[in-house]
């Protein structure tokens, strides 16, 4: 039976899905690991995030020695509402690096997710030469500024510390600024609001609802672990003003994820396409057209192979052809036209070895998948 992953396996080691009930095990071993994060921060994670998530390890004899979480997001591709996961927690302890247990973890993990025909998966790397060899390429890029205002903004404004009670409000005005500014983002819900309250409290924040009239106007979820940070403030057109009512007079404050991204912003979220036929029939396309194109992926076999194009009235149609005799002269590899269609790329700074002609055609009729909006930390 042929494999989904190009793997290669240590013997020495066992990896496998844990169970739910094993999930708490893992604790010892983040807390090892990621020595930076809190106590408090942890039992949130462990209280509420490890309830619906997927956990990988490498076992030897009986001890847990590297993990890796998958965190389920629905996210909205344009009006579409699909399942992906953000990988997350990916170590080993120090004496059981260099064996190919991240390897082992990326392709087990990944064949289960194309089983499930998961489009895309996505990552925030503590650098980007770990993922890279694997398929995974940036695709968002954060907008970070440090702000100091000497003067508060002279509008009335309410500004409310934000309870359970206001997540459904908070979720209805995100959506709605979401979906008029981004095309790639994680659906906002009640429940959504709910867990990322928890969160912030246990970094020593909370969330700031601020209201004009009874109208709400602005989110901004803030921390306050060393000094005050705002993470992805959400607000009407015009509403940057509002800062200067949150900031303290004089303080520098760091704002990140901000609505507005600026090409010189820092490469925070890398992707990597899972089930390809699955991801190409969430495109839209510039204009009608057919082709059949041969996509090659290094690490998921079920990727490679011939696809029959078909871009009609906006949408792009793809199928597998699973007994195609004949490849194709045009090519495409996956990393490659991951980069494009996320909009990350131009076709232009792609290497001429990497694309022929007439996937260079194919490619600018495809629309962009961006723009991307995703400043979530687990």
């Amino acid at each position: 039976m042929r494999r989904l992953c190009r793997m290669s396996g240590n013997s020495e080691y066992k990896i496998r899905k844990l169970d739910r009930s094993e999930h708490t095990r893992t604790r010892a071993l983040w807390e090892s690991v990621f020595i930076e994060d809190t106590e408090a921060f942890l039992d949130y994670y462990y209280d509420e995030k490890v309830k619906n998530n997927v956990i990988y390890a490498a076992e030897r004899d009986g001890q847990l020695c590297a993990m890796l979480h998958l965190n389920p997001y629905w996210i909205m591709v344009g009006d579409e509402k699909v399942q992906s996961f953000y990988i997350v927690a990916v170590a080993t302890l120090p004496g059981h690096r260099h064996k190919g247990l991240m390897r082992g973890l990326l392709g087990k993990s990944m064949l289960d997710m194309e089983k499930e025909s998961v489009p895309f998966t996505f990552l925030m790397p503590a650098a980007e030469a770990i993922y890279y060899p694997f398929g995974f390429r940036f695709f968002y890029k954060q907008t970070q500024k440090d702000l100091k205002f000497q003067n508060h903004s002279e509008e009335n404004l309410e500004i409310w510390e934000a309870d359970p009670s206001m997540c459904k409000e908070m979720a209805k005005f995100a959506g709605e600024i979401l979906k008029l500014n981004y095309r790639v983002y994680a659906q906002r819900t009640e429940e959504y609001y709910q867990t990322m309250l928890k969160e912030q409290k246990s970094q020593n924040g909370g969330i700031y609802c601020v209201k004009d009239g009874g109208e709400l106007r602005g989110v901004f979820c803030y921390t306050k672990e060393n000094k005050l940070e705002f993470r992805e403030p959400l607000y009407v057109p015009g509403g940057e003003e509002i800062l200067k009512n949150l900031i303290p007079k004089g303080e520098t404050v760091r704002v990140i994820g901000m609505q507005k991204e600026e090409k010189d912003g820092r490469p925070m979220i890398m992707g990597r396409i899972v089930n390809l036929e699955r991801f190409l029939n969430l495109l839209g396309v510039k204009e009608d057209f057919s082709a059949r194109i041969w996509f090659r992926d290094s690490f998921i076999e079920e990727n490679e192979g011939v696809y029959v194009l078909e871009g009609r009235k906006g949408r792009l149609y793809a199928k597998k052809l699973r007994d195609a005799e004949r490849k194709p002269v045009e090519m495409l590899g996956v990393e490659t036209f991951f980069s494009v269609v996320t909009g990350y790329l131009c076709v232009e700074e792609i290497d001429e070895k990497e694309i022929t002609e007439k996937g260079e055609e194919v490619l600018s009729k495809i629309s962009v998948f961006g723009p991307s909006f995703l400043n979530e930390v687990v």
